[in-house]
Formats: C-alpha cells, structure tokens, sequence
C-alpha cells in the first residue's frame, strides 16, 4: 500500500521556528547527524555498566537535544521560543 499527496514537497523542510528552508541547507543535515548521534550514544548507555559514564551519556545526549533545537530555529525566533 503507498500513501502519496501526489504534490511532493518540492525539496523544502521547514524548521522548528516555522522557516521554510531547502532540504539542502546544512541546518536540516546537521540535526540528522545529532539525531544519529544521539541514538548512537543510546546504543552506548544500554551497553554501559559504569554508572559515572552512563550519567556522562546521558548529559550528552541532552546537549545534542539542546543544540539540535538552537540549529533547528531560526535566529530570529530564538528569544521568543525560549520566552513561550
């Protein structure tokens, strides 16, 4: 079963903020990467036994969230999300 709009997306993504961007811009890849780096720590904590290290995990894996959000907003909207 395929599920299409038939419309495509014509290559555009928009941002957390509502900015509409290609999806060629380095914003959209560079939250891809966090995401991916953010599961892969995942996979690290699961496998982890030292709890010292799995806490460090865990902050890194919030800092990916944090700055994947900041990338993820456009300049213009930070302050304001941040307020709401």
């Amino acid at each position: 079963m395929s599920i299409t709009t038939r419309y495509g997306d014509k290559g555009r993504t928009q941002l957390y903020s509502g900015q509409d961007v290609s999806k060629t811009d380095l914003r959209p890849e560079a939250v891809g990467t966090l995401d991916e780096v953010v599961s892969v720590l995942g996979v690290a904590r699961s496998l982890c036994d030292d709890p010292e290290i799995c806490a460090a995990l865990i902050q890194l894996q919030r800092d990916c969230f944090v700055v994947g959000g900041e990338i993820a907003t456009h300049e213009d909207s930070v302050g304001s999300l941040r307020a709401g």
